[in-house]
């Protein structure tokens, strides 16, 4: 999430790569997000979603093949 303008550099240098802890939950970005990309996302099956503060705003989004996702899984 980007750090808002007003804040100090001192503060920047704090919260950067730090959690994002405010709003937007968590939950109503991945539903946003979600709808946003996908036709159909309820072919989604996995997700792994992180919050943090930068300088800019940014989403990554990686899709891997079920092989690749394997090794994410813990049996």
């Amino acid at each position: 999430m980007p750090m808002p303008k007003s804040w100090s550099k001192k503060k920047r240098l704090e919260k950067n790569n730090k959690p994002h802890t405010n709003k937007p939950d968590l939950d109503n970005l991945i539903k946003a997000l979600s709808d946003a990309v996908y036709d159909d996302d309820q072919a989604l099956w996995n997700y792994w979603l992180v919050k943090i503060w930068g300088e800019t705003g940014s989403i990554e989004i990686e899709e891997l093949t079920i092989d690749d996702a394997r090794q994410y899984i813990k049996h």
